[in-house]
């Protein structure tokens, strides 16, 4: 009787699936063949071993005007002592690309397939405003002032720091949506990518408002973005 061949299992994953035209993203993964062994007190249990020093198959799939085309053959790379391998790729142009590996088997180990990963390049890093209340003023109170504090964070979620942020605010009634003129101050994120703005409203109006929202234009990195729009009135 033929010694049955093993299941294998192969992973892929990446860091990040999101990167700026020109940038690598690194896909990793690891190919495991699974077989049972009589495990304490006779019973059966599953044992995983790494297979080393095979070949690993890339297949790539590309978008055309939105719309996936068809998986291409890509690369092939060898897994390690450990199982693992690697494969780093580059986009010169804006686009999603699809990736999955196939390890094709052999004559003691059957053939998988990784899931599938998606990432993307950009032309710009989107970015993320958000916008809240700190200290609220008192409608109808001349001279009130209202604080208000955000955040700026690309697309992997990290603040971006020393960036221009412009807030706007546009004072109101209840009855006359143009008491006051829309103005505009300008702010620049921390470290972290926060920032805060004091706002002092000089309308005498007894039941006055004011919408503050942010807005970051963008540069040649990063996308623009805006905030939501908030009313810090008491």
């Amino acid at each position: 009787m033929p010694t049955p061949r093993l299941s294998t299992r192969l992973t892929l994953s990446a860091a990040t699936t999101n990167a700026i035209r020109g940038q690598e993203i690194s896909l990793t993964g690891e190919l495991m063949a699974w077989s049972v062994e009589f495990g304490p007190w006779g019973r059966l249990q599953p044992v995983a071993e790494p297979l080393a020093v095979a070949a690993i198959e890339f297949y790539i799939l590309r978008y055309v005007k939105g719309e996936p085309s068809f998986w291409r053959t890509g690369p092939t790379v060898y897994t390690d002592n450990s199982g693992k391998y690697s494969y780093n790729f580059a986009s010169d142009t804006p686009e999603t690309i699809q990736f999955k590996a196939v390890y094709a088997g052999d004559s003691g180990d059957m053939g998988s397939t990784s899931s599938v990963v998606r990432a993307t390049w950009w032309t710009n890093i989107p970015t993320t405003l958000t916008l809240e209340p700190l200290y609220n003023y008192v409608v109808g109170e001349e001279g009130g002032t209202a604080q208000v504090k955000g955040s700026l964070t690309d697309v992997f979620g990290n603040g971006i720091a020393n960036k221009s942020i412009f807030i706007t605010s546009l004072y109101y009634t209840a009855t006359d949506p143009n008491v006051g003129t829309n103005t505009q101050a300008s702010v620049a994120t921390d470290s972290q990518g926060i920032f805060k703005d004091v706002w002092v409203h000089t309308f005498s109006a007894p039941t006055g408002y004011a919408d503050f929202q942010a807005h970051f234009s963008g540069d040649g990195t990063y996308g623009p973005s805006e905030s939501n729009i908030v009313n810090p009135a008491a």
